[in-house]
């Protein structure tokens, strides 16, 4: 079928499949690490602080993860990162078994899970461009948020489910079982090795071409600046859900997961729609895409229905995560094979923001609610968007090609 056409590639198959373990493994370890921190302190303050820590290494080592994309075999890159994932997530599942737990080890494994995060999110990016032909690209982009919102859908309420029905320990184990289907199926990618987009490593000065190359293209520049504003004003909800659904709305644990699920629908609905719609205008829908996530975020203080709150979530999840399937599209399109991994690296610190972001948030949320926290910042981030995408540089046209690329992908896959 048309719809699933980067499918028939059988590196991009694998990499999809792979790509299913991860995110699985991602949808399920963010909210353990919420409920264990709202079992041991009952605070959300303390939520913001271990999903703030988790932040700051996505925000700040993704600048040197794209440099590392750039520059070395993307493939391995991923394969490290998820070995390195799944050991930290095997250590806290034993830790919460065993009974030892304490705050400082999620303290702990949150950064290090920042850590693999801020490595292997540009790499992942980036790495489809050498699976799929430039006609493939938005339909391969499309098909990896369906993938991932999916897991939105599914996995979040199968942990909390799993966290009542066995506890936060081997919801922790089964978690990690997730990385291994994600590195099974990457060591099934036959990929040769391609020479690197940059020579010679010198980070500091590669990271300022990256910067300077971003500021000297205006589209990426507003899609790069847009996407800071989204990170700090706007998504830091999702991260505190788990929070914001005890404190707010009194959910248990499944009650969260299956809000969390309802997110999860609205994604799917947004990138399945990538997949039908051909859309020439890509800039002016996202600008549009986040005003509704803003619009979606504001209703929820003033939402006064049980039922209203889940159809807020779609919403959301619709607004929120279809914006970020343009991004990528718009950067997989555009953006020469020499920067593109250092793209992708400012877009992983903007969203190391959606992380680091939670730490006001709590605090605010402690003393407040959590309510007029998200809702005050996403009336701020309406204002910027309509500034920044509207006004100061409208989103209405961009360039369709990528001038270092033929038009095809050569073959990269072993006989």
């Amino acid at each position: 079928m048309k719809a699933f056409r980067a499918l028939r590639n059988r590196n991009y198959r694998w990499y999809w499949i792979s790509g299913c373990g991860q995110t699985g493994a991602q949808g399920i370890r963010q909210f353990v690490l919420a409920w264990l921190v709202l079992d041991l302190t009952g605070s959300v303050a303390q939520l913001g602080i271990v999903v703030f820590i988790q932040g700051v290494p996505m925000t700040v080592i993704a600048l040197f993860g794209g440099v590392l994309t750039d520059r070395f075999d993307r493939r391995n890159i991923l394969l490290a990162s998820q070995a390195m994932s799944m050991a930290n997530l095997i250590t806290l599942g034993v830790l919460t078994l065993t009974g030892h737990i304490e705050l400082w080890h999620v303290y702990t494994s949150s950064v290090l899970l920042g850590v693999s995060q801020a490595i292997m999110g540009p790499a992942r990016q980036a790495f489809i461009r050498s699976l799929v032909s430039r006609d493939e690209t938005m339909n391969a982009v499309a098909l990896k948020a369906i993938q991932m919102h999916s897991s939105r859908i599914l996995w979040p309420s199968a942990a909390g489910f799993l966290i009542a029905w066995v506890g936060i320990g081997p919801t922790s184990v089964v978690n990690a079982g997730f990385l291994v289907v994600g590195i099974g199926a990457l060591y099934l990618v036959r990929v040769i090795k391609e020479a690197p987009s940059i020579q010679g490593f010198a980070p500091f000065r590669q990271m300022a071409e990256g910067f300077r190359y971003t500021r000297a293209t205006p589209l990426i520049g507003t899609l790069i600046t847009l996407g800071f504003a989204v990170g700090f004003l706007g998504m830091p909800f999702m991260q505190m859900l788990p929070g914001f659904a005890r404190q707010e709305l009194g959910f248990n644990a499944a009650q969260t997961g299956l809000l969390a699920m309802f997110t999860g629908i609205g994604a799917l609905v947004g990138s399945s729609s990538l997949l039908v719609f051909e859309i020439k205008e890509k800039g002016r829908l996202y600008t549009r895409l986040v005003v509704l996530l803003c619009i979606a975020l504001i209703a929820f203080p003033l939402n006064p229905w049980f039922l209203g709150a889940f159809v807020l979530m779609i919403i959301v999840g619709f607004a929120g995560f279809t914006q970020t399937a343009l991004a990528h599209t718009i950067f997989q399109t555009t953006v020469p094979t020499q920067y593109l991994g250092r793209v992708f690296s400012l877009w992983s610190a903007a969203g190391g923001l959606i992380s680091g972001a939670a730490l006001p948030f709590g605090f605010i949320g402690d003393a407040y609610g959590l309510r007029w926290a998200f809702g005050g910042a996403a009336a701020l981030l309406l204002l910027v968007t309509i500034w920044l995408g509207m006004i100061r540089v409208p989103l209405r046209s961009m360039p369709v090609n990528i001038e270092d690329e033929p038009a095809t992908i050569p073959n990269r896959t072993m006989p």
